[in-house]
C-alpha cells in the first residue's frame, strides 16, 4: 500500500482538495438532478402492488414482504413513493461519494470517476423505480463502500455504525431474498476490514453467523399471521414445465393449470417463447396461474422436478436460452428498463416528464449498449486482467465484490423468469466500481514508476 507521504507525486494536497471539491458538487447536482428526474418515482405494478400491501398491512410473499412492509413504515412519516425514491436517491450518491473518500488516497484524482459513474444511463435510469432490485442493489453498494471506508482509515467502527450495516444488510435481503448469494461477501470484506488479524476460519465463522442473523432478523421483523403465502417459484416452474412440454411435445403441467388454460382451446406452443412466461402466467380464461394453494404448489413442484429428471439436456437447454436472453446475447434491442410513470391511475400521486427524465428515456434507443447485461458481465471478468496490477490495499475489497457478483449473477441461470433488465442490477454496479479500481491502481503504478525516473 503506498503511504500517503508517498502520494504527493501525483496528488498534493492543494490537488486533492480541488478534487474533493468537484467530488462533492458532483455529489450534489448528482442527487438534485435525480431527484428533479425521478420525483416522486415511478411505480410499475409490482410498485403499485408493494404500495397497496404497504396501507393494508398484509402482504403476499409473491413480492418482498420486509419491503412493502418497510413502506408501510415511511408512509407514516409521509404517504406515497417519495420517501422511498429520496432513500434510494441518497443511498445511490452517497455510496459512490463513499467509494471517492475512501479510495482518493490509494487511486489519486481517478477516485473522482466513482462520482461521475452515477450519471450512466445503466445505472441511473432504473434508479427513478421504486423496485426490489434497485433497492438492493444500492443498499450493499453502500455496505460495500462502508466497509472499503473502514478498511481504508484502518479503524475501528462504532457499535452504532456496526449496527447499520446489520439493519442495512437486513433490509437488502428482505427486499431480494435471492441476493443472499451476494451478502455473505459483504460481511466477509466487513470483518475482514475490522479484524484483519483474525484467522480466515474466524472470520469465516463470524460471517456465517452474522449472515444466519441478517436472515433470521428478516424472516421475523413482520408477524406470519400478516401474510399470505404465494410460492414464489411458481412462475419460473411453470415456464420450465412449458418448455419442457413444448420440446417433447407432452403436456406435463398440473391439471390445477391444465383446467385453467383448457377453455382457450390452445396448443402449449402459442403460449411459449423465450424471455417471458407471461403468455401462460397471465393469459388463462380464470385470471393469472397464481395458486395459494399449498396443494397445488407442492404438485407444481413435484412435476417440475420430475420433468427436470427426466429431460435434464431439455431443461439445460430451455434455461441456456432464457439466460441468454436475460444478457441480451445476440438480442439487437434492451430488454424493459423502467418505465417512466405511475402507472396505477387511481394511486393519487403525479410524475410528469421532464428534460432530464425524456433524455434518460431516449438513451434506451440512442444508447442501447448502456442496457446489454452481458457488457457488464464481460467488462467485470476482462477487469481481472488487471489483478496483479492492484494496489494491495484494494485486492482485498476487489476480490469478495468480484465474487459477490458472479455469487449473485450464476443462479439467474436457474431462477430467471424473464429478461427483464433490472434483474442483474447490482451486478451493473460491481462492474462499473471494478473498471474505476482497475483504472485507478494501473495509473497509480504508472505515475510511481514515472516519478521514480525524474
Amino acid at each position: 500500500m503506498f503511504k500517503t507521504s508517498t502520494l504527493r507525486f501525483p496528488y498534493n494536497n492543494d490537488t486533492q482538495k480541488y478534487f474533493t471539491a468537484i467530488a462533492v458538487g458532483i455529489f450534489i447536482l448528482g442527487f438534485t438532478a435525480s431527484i428533479y428526474a425521478f420525483y416522486p418515482g415511478w411505480m410499475s405494478v409490482d410498485s403499485a402492488v408493494q404500495y397497496y400491501e404497504a396501507r393494508h398491512n398484509h402482504y403476499s410473499d409473491w413480492q418482498p414482504v420486509l419491503m412493502a412492509w418497510w413502506w408501510s413504515l415511511l408512509n407514516k412519516i409521509y404517504e406515497g413513493p417519495a420517501l422511498f425514491l429520496i432513500q434510494n436517491v441518497a443511498t445511490y450518491w452517497t455510496s459512490l461519494l463513499i467509494l471517492y473518500f475512501a479510495t482518493r488516497r490509494i487511486i489519486g484524482r481517478t477516485a473522482v470517476l466513482f462520482l461521475l459513474a452515477g450519471f450512466i444511463p445503466g445505472l441511473l435510469f432504473p434508479l427513478g423505480q421504486i423496485w426490489k432490485d434497485v433497492v438492493f442493489a444500492v443498499l450493499l453498494v453502500l455496505c460495500f463502500s462502508n466497509a472499503l471506508r473502514i478498511d481504508s482509515l484502518k479503524k475501528t467502527p462504532s457499535w452504532l455504525e456496526r449496527a447499520f450495516f446489520f439493519l442495512a444488510l437486513t433490509l437488502a435481503y428482505g427486499v431480494k431474498t435471492n441476493g443472499i448469494t451476494a451478502i455473505p461477501f459483504v460481511i466477509l470484506y466487513w470483518i475482514h476490514a475490522e479484524q484483519p488479524i483474525w484467522s480466515k476460519l474466524k472470520k469465516l465463522g463470524v460471517t456465517l453467523c452474522v449472515t444466519i442473523g441478517v436472515v433470521s432478523l428478516a424472516s421475523v421483523a413482520v408477524p406470519q399471521k400478516n401474510i399470505t403465502r404465494a410460492y414464489g417459484m411458481q412462475y419460473t416452474q411453470s415456464y420450465d414445465l412449458l418448455a419442457i412440454s413444448v420440446a417433447t411435445k407432452t403436456n406435463l403441467l398440473p391439471d390445477y393449470i391444465n383446467n385453467k388454460i383448457k377453455p382457450l382451446n390452445k396448443p402449449l406452443a402459442d403460449y411459449y417463447y423465450i424471455g417471458s412466461n407471461n403468455l401462460l402466467f397471465y393469459n388463462t380464461a380464470a385470471g393469472d396461474l397464481r395458486t395459494t394453494n399449498a396443494q397445488d404448489a407442492d404438485d407444481l413442484k413435484e412435476k417440475w422436478i420430475a420433468a427436470i429428471k427426466a429431460h435434464p439436456l431439455t431443461y439445460i437447454k430451455h434455461r441456456t436460452k432464457v439466460f441468454a436472453s436475460l444478457l441480451r446475447i445476440g438480442e439487437k434491442t434492451p430488454a424493459w428498463v423502467a418505465q417512466a410513470k405511475i402507472v396505477d391511475t387511481s394511486i393519487p400521486f403525479v410524475f410528469k416528464a421532464n428534460a432530464f427524465s425524456d433524455a434518460l428515456k431516449f438513451t434506451e434507443s440512442s444508447l442501447p449498449q448502456f442496457y446489454y447485461p452481458w457488457i457488464y458481465c464481460l467488462t467485470l471478468l476482462l477487469t481481472l486482467i488487471f489483478w496483479r496490477f492492484l494496489l494491495p490495499s484494494l485486492k482485498a475489497f476487489y476480490l469478495t465484490l468480484q465474487i459477490s457478483a458472479w455469487a449473485f449473477v450464476i443462479p439467474h441461470f436457474i431462477i430467471t423468469p424473464a429478461s427483464d433488465y433490472r434483474y442483474l442490477y447490482y451486478m451493473y454496479f460491481c462492474a462499473v466500481v471494478a473498471v474505476i479500481i482497475s483504472i485507478g491502481s494501473v495509473s497509480m503504478r504508472l505515475q510511481k514508476k514515472l516519478y521514480s525516473q525524474t
